[in-house]
């Protein structure tokens, strides 16, 4: 325990040397480290009626053949990945919901096609074009890492983009222990390497790194309109296909 204490103090005062402050976590991001959970106390009732999570699908659904595209992929997409160079990463612009230590490499930037990038991880693009090809333009993708101790506060997508995308993330680099997680509603998903998930980005989400290791997705949103709250109020989608 000494020797734990004094570990932990040795990385507290490098943490303060290069001026990294650690965030204000929630306690349930310390509590059953590693494993998905539900809480029963619901934070944001605004959410209550809408599906936080669409990764678990028959095996003919579109987003099931998404999801085996990808994890299919893996080891491809992290080979790319390992190749670029961490200084071209930049910082998530959006300081409101996390003031450090959450930086991209876009390779789609809503809409927008970074080609420059997208050559340097041209195994990754085709990937990405062959979802848009299977479900619709892909409107966001890169690579997203949270760094060690990072916090995303809780947000919810942009108001007319959001509500009409699920963001996918598929696990690249993910800490040994298990210590990064995003909670979606009320719910808890911990991420894992080679592995998917999908969740509606209106809804209040947040996430945090406890690990010593940081943590990197692929990160995509993709058109769907098939959200049941959305078609139980009877809205409809941009021209997407489902």
């Amino acid at each position: 325990q000494v020797l734990k204490k004094k570990e932990e103090e040795e990385v507290e005062e490098e943490e303060q040397v290069r001026g990294v402050k650690k965030p204000n976590l929630p306690p349930y991001a310390f509590t059953n480290v590693g494993k998905d959970e539900e809480f029963d106390d619901y934070l944001y009732y605004i959410d209550r009626d809408k599906r936080a999570f669409y990764e678990n699908q028959p095996k003919d659904h579109i987003l099931t053949k998404i999801k085996q595209l990808l994890e299919k992929n893996t080891s491809i997409i992290q080979e790319e990945l390992i190749k670029v160079q961490k200084e071209l990463f930049i910082k998530w612009p959006e300081e409101s919901i996390c003031s450090q230590g959450w930086k991209v490499f876009g390779l789609i930037a809503f809409g927008r096609r970074l080609d420059d990038h997208c050559r340097m991880a041209p195994n990754t693009a085709k990937i990405v074009d062959t979802i848009a090809n299977m479900i619709g333009p892909v409107t966001t993708a890169g690579f997203s890492r949270l760094h060690s101790n990072a916090y995303i506060s809780p947000h919810r997508g942009y108001n007319g983009y959001s509500e009409y995308v699920l963001r996918v993330h598929l696990g690249l680099s993910i800490p040994s222990d298990l210590g990064a997680a995003i909670r979606v509603g009320n719910v808890k998903r911990v991420w894992h390497e080679g592995q998917c998930i999908m969740f509606d980005d209106s809804i209040t989400h947040e996430a945090w790194n406890i690990s010593k290791e940081d943590r990197t997705i692929l990160l995509l949103d993709i058109p769907y309109k098939d959200k049941k709250w959305l078609i139980e109020q009877k809205n409809e989608a941009p021209d997407c296909k489902t």
